[in-house]
């Protein structure tokens, strides 16, 4: 377990739990970062090579468009 004052850190079974206060950082920030986590663990662990990366990566841009598009024509 770490102790600091900003956070806390302690492991529950297969669980890493994190404790930090609500006003130290914006939920926003906490999101991007815990995704950020998510993809990087993913793409350890990934056998996709390159290519099928960046085939991914250009259909998942596509996608985002498409929708973002779709909110700003209203």
């Amino acid at each position: 377990m770490t102790e600091n004052t900003a956070y806390n850190i302690t492991f529950e079974n297969q669980d890493i739990v994190i404790k930090l206060n609500k006003t130290m950082i914006k939920y926003e920030k906490l999101a991007t970062f815990l995704d950020y986590l998510f993809l990087e663990t993913t793409r350890q662990q990934s056998s996709l090579t390159p290519e099928a990366v960046v085939n991914l990566s250009d259909e998942v841009d596509n996608a985002v468009w498409l929708n973002v598009k779709s909110k700003l024509q209203r």
